[in-house]
């Protein structure tokens, strides 16, 4: 269905709707924030918003990032259900980086902008998942023609889905939580704002890292935080948030490599991380230390 067709209805739903299991849908959004350094990561290789990827992924993988992001299917072979055989290119196991960065390409993100509305962000969802809802079976949901995959614990939604594929139940529920409760979450806690909807992973500057101190928060401090983890320190909550257990296991760090130990994570610092034995499964945010050009690695969980 063209954008055209339904933008007021998604447009009047997005108006009024209401999250009906707020314990359901906080216990997603925690999760979601708690990697939400990852989601960033997968916007810089796809050009699609953080919180978009991050709702398509709780509803595709329930936000096992052993799952592609096609349909959960796992990363260890290639897609074995609809859309099998994805990713087309690469070599298994797959990251769920280039798993993700293939799902969101293979669905002509390059026709959206997600930086204009949440009615087009719902449009993109609902084709995401296919239009069946709209033209297929999935009309007799209650109420009418309404997606679980973008109202479900909302007042929007009551029960009715496919629970296969081609295989639609008018009783149906749902123990997921939608696009549009997961977004609306995200928005009521702060995180995000559709008035002046911006993506929030800072540049570079000239290529360098900014310096980090206590009182800091942000993705670089989440960056910092995986890394110092990588290189046998901590463990640290990758929060995102430089407090005092973070300043301490960077000045622990610092004394093991002969750095002065004033929990500063200057460029002095942050070359001693990059050049730090990595622990076994680790790998750093792409870009990094690394050339652009390179093939994406996993990004830190924050």
């Amino acid at each position: 269905m063209l954008f055209a067709e339904i933008k007021d209805i998604y447009q009047q739903l997005w108006r009024t709707v209401k999250i009906t299991d707020l314990n359901a849908t906080d216990a997603v959004v925690s999760k979601i924030m708690s990697n939400r350094g990852r989601y960033e990561q997968a916007q810089r290789e796809s050009g699609v918003w953080w919180p978009v990827i991050a709702a398509i992924h709780n509803l595709e993988a329930s936000l096992s990032f052993n799952g592609h992001l096609h349909n959960g299917d796992s990363l260890s072979a290639r897609t074995k259900n609809v859309p099998a055989g994805r990713p087309i290119s690469g070599t298994a196991p797959f990251t769920w980086e280039e798993s993700a960065a293939d799902a969101l390409a293979m669905k002509r993100t390059d026709q959206v902008n997600f930086l204009d509305t949440p009615e087009e962000i719902l449009w993109y969802c609902e084709r995401y998942n296919g239009w069946g809802y709209q033209t297929g079976a999935g009309r007799n949901s209650t109420p009418p023609r309404r997606s679980p995959y973008l109202w479900s614990k909302t007042n929007h939604w009551t029960k009715g889905k496919f629970t296969a594929d081609g295989r639609f139940d008018p009783n149906a529920g749902s123990a997921q939580v939608g696009v549009a409760a997961i977004l609306k979450r995200i928005e009521q806690l702060g995180h995000i704002s559709f008035d002046t909807l911006q993506p929030t992973v800072p540049a570079l500057t000239n290529g360098q890292r900014p310096i980090l101190r206590v009182g800091d928060k942000g993705f670089w401090v989440g960056v910092a935080q995986h890394t110092v983890n990588g290189c046998g320190f901590g463990p640290l909550s990758v929060n995102n948030n430089f407090d005092s257990t973070t300043e301490r296991i960077i000045m622990k760090f610092q004394r093991s490599v002969g750095l002065n130990d004033d929990g500063d994570v200057g460029p002095l610092t942050w070359a001693a991380l990059d050049a730090h034995k990595k622990l076994p499964g680790w790998t750093p945010l792409s870009g990094s230390s690394q050339p652009a050009s390179t093939t994406p690695v996993a990004a830190p969980i924050l």
